[in-house]
């Protein structure tokens, strides 16, 4: 336990600087070296863990290499037109882009690219920083409330589906009612938080409204739209192969790492778009962390804290 305080502390504070993912594996190495991970048990988690670790990496490539193409500030940009100068409706608009985003791209993908993009709409309304606030509270919030609806939407998400074996179609069954409430539940606290009720002034107040500034049209901000038709027919393949290859055992990481593997080919035969980069740029200390806490976790575990919870879940549960 003191471990794994430590490691969630140093991940919190980045003592020295250190990045989230060298935290978590000092933490996995210390676990390592104090015996309570044997390597049998590193082992063990790498086959638990591989198939979402590199999944998710296919993901966020093909996030990166999208967000090059400004797929994603294409469709900020429209909800922001079409919000005509009302902050309530781009504030809505935006969220619901974020759930798109992290049902399709996992809810990493969604907080690294909406935020920056939802910074840049809020300087271009000349709002200030507070009044900022909602649209990056709002991007950050639902990008994690809405990782549900589908195995890729989130890590987890991939772990929990293979370890039950669960087809990727059951499971977005099971799930749509859960994602539905989740996200309308989001909904109403952030505009209980954010629409002027509950006694904090902010611009999505009843009747307020700002001048719409000149914003390009969202078909001119895109940079490749050879790049950007590509990423949705690569996006509509991986769906009707994920229901297919759950069905026969196949990885998820070999479909989505196989949509990210072509649009990378094809990106790297068009101008203005980097596979280095987006490589470079991919929030690998995000990658780096799950995979060292997964080691810590699996110490805690072992030292028999997970059946401890468990056992008291099991009583609150009876005893309601």
């Amino acid at each position: 336990m003191i471990v794994t305080s430590g490691t969630v502390w140093g991940v919190l504070r980045r003592p020295r600087g250190l990045g989230p993912g060298a935290v978590a594996w000092l933490g996995a190495a210390l676990m390592l070296s104090l015996g309570l991970v044997r390597p049998a048990d590193v082992v063990a988690v790498f086959r638990l863990t591989w198939d979402a670790t590199l999944a998710l990496i296919g993901m966020v490539l093909t996030a990166e290499i999208l967000d090059q193409a400004r797929f994603f500030r294409a469709g900020a940009l429209f909800v922001a037109r079409a919000a005509r100068g009302r902050p309530a409706a781009l504030f809505f608009g935006l969220t619901l882009l974020t759930a798109a985003v992290a049902a399709f791209f996992t809810n990493d993908a969604a907080v690294l690219i909406l935020t920056p993009i939802a910074c840049e709409l809020a300087a271009a309304f000349g709002w200030s920083a507070a009044q900022a606030l909602p649209l990056l509270f709002a991007v950050g919030f639902v990008a994690d409330t809405f990782s549900l609806p589908f195995t890729t939407s989130n890590l987890v998400n991939i772990m929990s589906a293979d370890a039950a074996r669960l087809p990727f179609g059951a499971y977005a069954r099971a799930m749509a009612v859960p994602s539905a409430v989740s996200l309308a539940v989001s909904l109403a606290v952030l505009w209980w938080r954010f629409g002027g009720r509950s006694g904090h002034a902010r611009p999505f107040a009843p009747g307020a409204g700002v001048p719409l500034p000149p914003l390009p049209a969202p078909g001119a901000a895109v940079r490749d739209r050879v790049l950007v038709a590509a990423g949705a027919v690569v996006l509509i393949l991986e769906m009707v192969c994920l229901f297919w290859a759950s069905r026969h055992r196949v990885p998820t990481a070999a479909i989505v790492g196989g949509g990210a593997l072509l649009l990378a080919l094809l990106a790297a035969w068009r101008p203005g778009v980097s596979v280095r980069g987006a490589l470079l740029r991919a929030p690998w200390q995000v990658i780096f962390f799950a995979a060292g806490m997964f080691l810590v976790v699996d110490g805690l575990g072992r030292a028999g804290w997970a059946q401890l919870w468990a056992r008291n879940l099991e009583i609150w549960a009876a005893h309601p």
